[in-house]
């Protein structure tokens, strides 16, 4: 996957870092409703159930000890991000869409 563009000047671009950003979660295997991790568009176009419940998720991962841990697994390659980076992604990730005003 490419990177991601720190300030996106177009919708492509923010398009890709949303993809981005749902590729990381479905990697990461947290136990996210599929349906919110494949929607990028539904994103972009400011769909609140979409948004709010993908948040709602997130937030539920980290704020329980233990869950967003996941299962190591050995047949995929393994992201080259600690935990604390993986949080850092998930709050800029809270923060541009904030910004985005959704």
């Amino acid at each position: 996957r490419g990177g991601v563009c720190r300030k996106p000047g177009d919708r492509r671009a923010a398009h890709a870092n949303v993809e981005a950003a749902l590729f990381a979660l479905r990697q990461h295997r947290a136990s996210i409703p599929p349906r919110l991790l494949t929607d990028s568009m539904a994103i972009l176009e400011g769909d609140q159930d979409i948004t709010w419940g993908l948040l709602w998720h997130i937030m539920q991962i980290h704020s329980q000890p233990g869950l967003h841990q996941t299962q190591p697994n050995h047949d995929r390659p393994q992201l080259p991000y600690s935990e604390e980076q993986l949080r850092c992604l998930e709050q800029s990730i809270l923060r541009w869409l904030h910004s985005l005003d959704l």
